[in-house]
């Protein structure tokens, strides 16, 4: 468990994923199903079905989680799968704003430019924070209430 977890992550770090994941799973190829969960979440956005897109960003948020998880406790950390972690979340972070900034027909090169380096910063928070659940549930609620609105 990455020190500093509390609240919900610790319960989650401690009781569902702490040694529980086999170690034949590879961190690097969670890391890659987490960054292709991008594509559903916006085909259920473009559906409209929120809730499901909600739901999703939070399984995306577990395979986050469990990928570091897999990686501390089966001894493979590598340099190469922190690196792909972090920007595989600026890429899922970052595609998923600019889907709701074009949505809500706010999509500009300087918008997409300050969302990378929003982006940027967000995966850098959240490696910081080690809430990745409540950051994600932000997230999600974010969406749901931009796009509700519209």
């Amino acid at each position: 468990m990455p020190e500093g977890a509390f609240g919900i992550d610790r319960f989650v770090y401690t009781q569902l994923l702490n040694d529980k994941l086999p170690c034949w799973l590879e961190p690097n190829a969670i890391t890659l199903t987490a960054l292709l969960m991008l594509v559903p979440v916006l085909w259920a956005l473009e559906a409209r079905a929120l809730v499901v897109a909600g739901v999703l960003i939070m399984v995306r948020c577990l395979l986050d989680m469990a990928d570091g998880s897999v990686a501390r406790s089966c001894g493979k950390v590598s340099t190469t799968g922190a690196i792909f972690d972090a920007v595989g979340d600026v890429i899922f972070h970052v595609g998923l704003a600019a889907y709701v900034l074009y949505q809500i027909n706010k999509l500009t090169v300087l918008n997409l430019t300050i969302l990378i380096c929003i982006g940027t910063a967000c995966a850098n928070v959240e490696c910081l924070s080690n809430n990745l659940l409540i950051i994600h549930a932000v997230e999600a609620l974010s969406v749901y209430a931009l796009l509700r609105s519209r």
